[in-house]
């Protein structure tokens, strides 16, 4: 496919930042306290802590409480925190709340449940892992709950995900389970973990399933659970991960440490450069949950810490001199975008071989628009991955949100 300036538009402008400052900057000043959970939405990050929920608008720099709406005595542990095309949901100690205004203010929508543990959503659909009370399910942006347990041989679930059509739920001590029917029933798909052991977090980057099971590290499975193996080139294989976060070409995860991996989770290491768990921190203290928008990679420290938010420049975390990066001068305009994307590009850059983009999910999207003007107005809000590739193997990573 030969494209001129105008058809490389599926590209933002990325670039290979300085490793000379390639690190984790502190993003609060104890304000915060103690990271429970992350989430972007719509220019905001917003973190749960053991006191509500805080919000930044400008990349990290200031947080301020937005708790409009939230019962906060004795207090308020946001543990979880999931986005619909609809608003945004909060789990707390026994609540389920939903901001229809980007976070501004909330409802509470379920006050029946006991610690949800994590969202997942199948369209407009809303699922919610929890304890005691297995999957509930909300078609109507949490106005009713259904329990969706049909299979599932126990009521604490830790960890839910969407893979394409499907779901996969990781249980307390039993597995994990997919639904190929919306949650109506569930099947075990748990051969080669280690059982009994708590399936603490579960993430996909499109191909691959991984899971971080409590005390054995993070297992991979690239038959949609059919059969999983351990990994172990660079990860502990005797610590708890509690995060996997998929972003770009990069995975990330969490236990006392930032790890991440550039082979699609074959190998990791180390990433932890200038975030500082020990120092300061309570006894029991570790990296929580990540976050990204279109500028920052964000990853939260719980436990109270000085600082419980770091951020890190989204191109040191999916860009590496470890791949074949051609990065010319690229205009993008606008970005965020709510419709149509225009981006230019040196002809330099020469035959494009392959185009694609990618969800937050690592789900690869179908491209609207002609070669001149991508059309984004069909997309989800949320962030958008952009890969192209040249004739000579050289390619251009970058990223877009779409509003």
């Amino acid at each position: 496919m030969k494209t001129s300036l105008q058809s490389i538009c599926i590209i933002t402008c990325m670039f290979i930042s300085s490793q000379l400052f390639a690190q984790w900057q502190p993003c609060d000043s104890g304000s915060i306290g103690s990271a429970l959970c992350l989430l972007e939405s719509s220019g905001k990050i917003l973190v749960g802590t053991p006191y509500g929920i805080h919000v930044s608008t400008d990349n990290g720099l200031t947080w301020a409480q937005s708790n409009s709406g939230l019962i906060l005595t004795p207090q308020c542990f946001i543990y979880c925190l999931g986005k619909s095309s609809a608003g945004i949901f909060a789990g707390s100690m026994t609540k389920i709340y939903f901001s229809n205004d980007n976070g501004a203010s909330w409802n509470v929508c379920n006050s029946l449940v006991y610690e949800p543990k994590g969202f997942a959503f199948l369209g407009d659909t809303v699922f919610v892992a929890t304890n005691y009370a297995g999957i509930l399910m909300s078609p109507n942006n949490g106005a009713t709950w259904t329990p969706m347990n049909n299979g599932l041989t126990t009521d604490t679930v830790y960890s839910i995900v969407t893979k394409g059509h499907q779901l996969f739920a990781g249980t307390y001590n039993n597995g994990v389970f997919v639904s190929s029917n919306s949650g109506a029933s569930w099947s075990s798909v748990s051969n080669g973990l280690p059982i009994p052991a708590t399936i603490y977090c579960l993430e996909t980057d499109g191909t691959n399933l991984f899971a971080g099971v409590t005390a054995h590290g993070m297992f991979q499975s690239s038959n949609d659970g059919a059969s999983w193996f351990q990994v172990s080139g660079g990860l502990p294989t005797d610590g708890t991960i509690t995060d996997i976060f998929s972003i770009g070409n990069a995975l990330l995860a969490a236990d006392s440490g930032a790890y991440r991996s550039l082979d699609h989770g074959g190998t990791w290491t180390g990433y932890n450069d200038n975030v500082n768990i020990a120092g300061g921190c309570g006894a029991v203290t570790y990296l929580r949950c990540f976050c990204a928008n279109s500028l920052y990679v964000f990853c939260g420290i719980s436990a109270g810490c000085p600082i419980s938010v770091y951020r890190r420049d989204i191109n040191e975390v999916v860009s590496t001199n470890e791949y074949p990066y051609f990065t010319p001068n690229i205009i993008l305009f606008p970005n965020p975008t709510s419709n149509l994307l225009h981006l230019q590009l040196p002809d330099s850059f020469g035959e494009v071989k392959t185009l694609s983009i990618y969800n937050s999910l690592g789900q690869l999207q179908n491209i609207q628009g002609n070669i001149a003007t991508l059309n984004f107005s069909g997309y989800k809000a949320g962030l958008y991955y952009l890969i192209a590739t040249n004739s000579n193997g050289a390619t251009i990573h970058g990223t877009v949100l779409k509003e």
